[in-house]
């Protein structure tokens, strides 16, 4: 709800302004990234439940979404809200406003969290070489870890892993803005097999950023290269040495 809201005063902005290209992203990013992508996911447990606060919240944000969209899309919007329930055409609607009472900070910064859990337990399966299917322990820590803990059925439900409380032996972590979420290395993979691999994936990552060096090095390229391919190596050199030095500090 309070997203909901940061969003609505956003695009009702970048429509006053008349710039309808912005308002069309911003609703697009929401409908699609936050919306359907995450929150209908997180609800799952609790509408499997039969939680009726959570079915409520999801009628209402569709319809305001649904509002939002109109515009823009007003063929199938009508059609989605007539399915709702509504006899009155939506085109008939009052335009969404934003209510400053439903802004709360600690609700997104917590589902910021869960978002950053998530994303942080798949690319652990991934690095350890799981299939998305596969379930894994994995510990949380940080300073929203708490948050993480309080929603564990939404975090374990969608990334498919079980939250426990430590961990034995060497562990593989991934590190996100309040939460650091920790995997086994021992029982989960062959850990000499994967050292090799990592060591092969060492080599490829100093082979790119010597590419990338080398690019921005160079005279002739720093001239004629526009600024956004420039900005692009130095990012790939910035990233790739993010990767470098975490993955160093797991081989040491």
């Amino acid at each position: 709800i309070s997203r909901l809201n940061a969003v609505t005063t956003e695009a009702t902005a970048q429509l006053d302004a008349f710039d309808i290209g912005a308002a069309i992203r911003t609703l697009y990013s929401f409908t699609w990234d936050e919306f359907c992508d995450w929150y209908i996911e997180a609800a799952k447990p609790e509408l499997a439940s039969g939680n009726l606060g959570t079915m409520a919240t999801l009628k209402v944000v569709l319809e305001h979404v649904l509002k939002l969209l109109h515009p823009f899309m007003p063929f199938i919007t009508s059609e989605l809200y007539a399915a709702l329930g509504h006899r009155r055409q939506l085109a008939l609607r009052v335009w969404p406003t934003a209510d400053a009472a439903l802004h709360d900070a600690e609700a997104t910064k917590a589902f910021d969290a869960l978002r950053s859990a998530v994303d942080s337990a798949r690319s652990l399966k991934s690095e350890l070489g799981l299939s998305p299917q596969d379930r894994l322990n994995v510990v949380v820590e940080g300073d929203l870890s708490q948050s993480v803990t309080e929603n564990a059925r939404v975090v374990e439900s969608i990334a498919r892993v079980s939250l426990v409380p430590a961990l034995e032996g060497r562990t593989l972590s991934q590190v996100a803005p309040g939460v650091t979420i920790l995997a086994p290395l021992e029982g989960t993979v062959d850990i000499a097999d994967w050292v090799k691999k990592q060591h092969k994936r060492l080599a490829e990552l100093d082979k790119q950023i010597r590419q990338a060096q080398g690019k921005l090095s160079n005279e002739g390229f720093v001239a004629r290269a526009p600024a956004e391919v420039i900005e692009e190596e130095k990012r790939r050199v910035a990233d790739f040495g993010v990767q470098k030095e975490r993955l160093e500090g797991v081989l040491a």
